[in-house]
């Protein structure tokens, strides 16, 4: 069950019309880098784990053969992680991307972690999916901050829902932790719960929960960050080589105690709702009726 998008030699699946990527903002040249950091830096391993908790919670009991698709997804990260820690869970399982490279890089690095699932490769607009209840489960993950109408994007995503099926949405969080670091990866904003709430409710989606995470190291990235540099003048190459250095992975023991620290505040995030943090996780519903 494709719905318009067909097979290409390359194990890709395309829909019938055009998908343009911004290679401006994504550079190619960076992909590589990000898989890296996806399956390793500390940052992305505390999201995984705060994902997989939340999806835990927002799944009826006992789910079983769902089908499930990361949107926007780059290199596929999420979707290895996914793979191994929830198999049980899926009978299909896909990466979605507007970019072609990034799914080739995705595809061999599958092959290469022997996955107890093989996940499909969409290339799509996030505008445009083409998909009516396709889906039981999709994640958003640090998307939709990047998107002029991040209403018109989840509304795609509602109507690529099955009827009550979740969709996972992490985003940067609060105006006041913006920094050169938002500017780099082109980000057009950051979100307050009552922001995030309101966009899925004006795409129809209905909200389980929206809380905040990354709110033990808020602190230290906020300080980080805060003396900053004023990138608005810098030529592409300067800039692209600024957010190389800013995202590059830790020396290992730097990032294991960092990866503890966010494990912990999952575990207390299970009782406690933090007050603020630098990232906000929403569990989003397709309405039954």
């Amino acid at each position: 069950m494709m719905g318009p998008y067909e097979p290409g030699s390359d194990g890709i699946y395309r829909p019938p019309w055009g998908v343009e990527h911004r290679d401006e903002e994504y550079d190619p040249r960076g992909f590589r880098l990000l898989l890296e950091m996806q399956t390793t830096h500390f940052w992305y391993r505390g999201r995984h784990a705060k994902v997989l908790s939340t999806l835990d919670r927002a799944l009826e009991p006992g789910p079983e053969g769902l089908s499930a698709i990361d949107l926007g997804g780059g290199c596929g990260g999420w979707v290895m992680h996914l793979a191994r820690a929830r198999s049980a869970l899926l009978s299909e399982l896909a990466l979605g991307d507007s970019s072609v490279q990034a799914l080739g890089l995705a595809r061999d690095a599958f092959a290469e972690a022997e996955l107890p699932l093989t996940p499909d490769l969409y290339q799509l607009d996030l505008e445009r999916l083409g998909w009516e209840g396709r889906w039981d489960v999709a994640f958003l993950l640090d998307v939709i901050e990047h998107l002029d109408d991040d209403v018109a994007a989840l509304a795609e995503v509602r109507k690529a829902l099955r009827p009550g099926g979740v969709c996972l949405v992490t985003v940067p969080a609060l105006p006041s932790f913006w920094s050169y670091a938002d500017d780099l990866a082109h980000h057009r904003r950051r979100y307050t719960a009552k922001g995030l709430t309101s966009s899925a409710r004006r795409a129809g989606l209905e909200v389980r929960s929206c809380r905040y995470f990354m709110f033990l190291l808020a602190p230290l990235l906020y300080l980080q960050r805060l003396g900053g540099l004023d990138v608005s003048e810098a030529d592409e190459e300067t800039k692209a080589e600024a957010l190389r250095r800013l995202v590059a992975v830790p020396a290992r023991p730097v990032n294991e105690l960092l990866s503890g620290i966010l494990h912990l505040e999952n575990a207390m995030g299970r009782a406690v709702p933090f007050p603020w943090g630098t990232s906000l996780i929403a569990a989003l519903c397709a309405p039954r009726a």
